[in-house]
């Protein structure tokens, strides 16, 4: 257990807490984890992501609420978000027995945003949620368009970004915690 303890002492100078070690270690294991089940996982395979995802998008174009109209409630969004919903969500949504082929997703990553067009979109299984959980993602979003990602590139910064920040939440409410010496698995 000694060679521990220079490596606990370095991240307590860099974190400044106790629990710098169990905070360390969080992120070794969590952030590559996280980044694996990010990239790997299928684009909206899951029912409410591609209501997430576009809720999050109108967030980084400016819009913080939504339309609500009888039908439902509508965020304004270029129309390439639901053609890349349609190609890569409607293959695996309800089928976890499905995957999608790499060459769809590579083929995916080439179609252009087209931001300038807009129709209305339906996000009433997002629209119950206040803008500030989707921030992250926006943020993302918002650094994707900057440089002119695709639909599908900003789909992935938005799951990177949100990675991302939950890491650092999660980092730091461990380094809340309470430890003392003699504490699994750093041991003085």
């Amino acid at each position: 257990m000694r060679r521990w303890l220079p490596a606990k002492r370095a991240a307590e100078g860099l974190f400044g807490s106790p629990g710098a070690a169990a905070q360390i270690f969080f992120l070794v294991i969590g952030l590559p984890w996280g980044l694996l089940l990010a990239v790997l996982f299928p684009p909206f395979a899951i029912t409410d992501e591609p209501a997430h995802f576009n809720r999050a998008y109108a967030l980084a174009s400016g819009q913080l609420g939504v339309i609500q109209r009888a039908q439902g409630a509508f965020v304004l969004l270029p129309p390439s978000l639901g053609r890349l919903e349609t190609r890569l969500g409607d293959a695996v949504r309800g089928h976890p027995e499905s995957t999608l082929r790499p060459r769809t997703i590579v083929a995916a990553l080439g179609e252009p945003l087209g931001a300038h067009e807009l129709e209305f979109v339906d996000v009433r299984t997002a629209a119950q949620f206040s803008f500030v959980p989707y921030l992250p993602q926006a943020a993302g979003i918002a650094c994707g368009r900057l440089f002119g990602a695709t639909p599908l590139l900003l789909f992935y910064c938005a799951r990177l970004s949100n990675l991302l920040v939950s890491s650092v939440l999660i980092g730091l409410a461990i380094g809340q915690i309470p430890t003392r010496s003699g504490s699994w698995p750093w041991r003085r």
